[in-house]
């Protein structure tokens, strides 16, 4: 304990032991300064107040509120509130996402990559999902499970594919080369002359064809193919049953055709 008569007495003592209440005006009263030092603004108490900081300094907090208000370390405050908002921003979005995701699920496009609809095989589907680009191969799944859902998503998808129609004629003999010239032609030219009934377009997406020249002799009396591509079913359908154009067309073919052919496809459904 040092030496209480080495210091100069405190001045304010005497009346911070003696009296309840100091008045606000009291002129005896030191000005504040922004640095203390314990040794010369505290004669007599300044090693109680060194332990009493020491003590402060150490101690932890003992509650959430106390961890919260706690800004003795700067370093440590701040990174406890950046990591704190960050936490509860990502999970805030996480959970808003899982709920969007469940109540508006993404619909999924599926690709067969190998599907025995016909038995009770197995399924094996390739998912491909509207949010990405991303395919995902699905498990093997048991037929009765869900071979009813991928012949709805099935049938949906074939309808809004491409759809490549192949005919095949082979002309009577009798009948005069510009005769059947004349018929290849008009044949093509339904391309441009086979219009929607809604949108008033063409919507043939593509049209070929010609005279066979194939030298392998497999044609079996066929002598002309033609190639008519469709962006979808629904307007093959349109085609085939209600086109007055192409309607029209095919009556006129009455008497010229020995033989035709006509096959259907939609590229990589097998």
């Amino acid at each position: 304990m040092p030496d209480m008569h080495s210091y100069q007495a405190d001045s304010l003592l005497f009346r911070l032991c003696t009296q309840k209440r100091i008045g606000q005006t009291l002129t005896m009263l030191p000005t504040d300064r922004p640095l203390y030092f314990a040794a010369r603004d505290f004669p007599v108490l300044y090693d109680r107040i060194e332990l009493l900081s020491k003590d402060l300094r150490d101690a932890r907090p003992s509650s959430i509120l106390g961890l919260i208000r706690d800004r003795r370390n700067v370093l440590q405050y701040w990174t406890f509130w950046l990591v704190a908002i960050f936490g509860v921003s990502f999970s805030l979005s996480l959970s808003l996402s899982l709920s969007i995701s469940l109540f508006h699920p993404p619909r999924p496009i599926i690709h067969f990559s190998s599907c025995l609809l016909e038995n009770d095989a197995l399924c094996q589907l390739k998912v491909h999902r509207s949010c990405d680009s991303k395919c995902y191969p699905t498990p093997l799944l048991t037929e009765s499970l869900l071979c009813p859902l991928s012949r709805l998503y099935c049938t949906e998808r074939v309808s809004s594919m491409s759809i490549t129609h192949i005919v095949l004629f082979q002309f009577k003999s009798e009948i005069a080369p510009e005769v059947v010239h004349n018929a290849c032609e008009r044949m093509l030219a339904l391309k441009g002359n086979c219009v929607h009934p809604t949108s008033q377009q063409p919507y043939i997406k593509s049209a070929s064809g010609g005279k066979d020249n194939s030298p392998e002799g497999n044609q079996n009396g066929i002598t002309h193919a033609f190639v008519v591509e469709f962006t979808s079913a629904a307007d093959r359908n349109y085609y085939v049953q209600s086109d007055p154009s192409h309607l029209a067309f095919v009556k006129t073919l009455d008497g010229l055709i020995e033989k035709a052919q006509v096959i259907d496809f939609t590229d990589r459904v097998l």
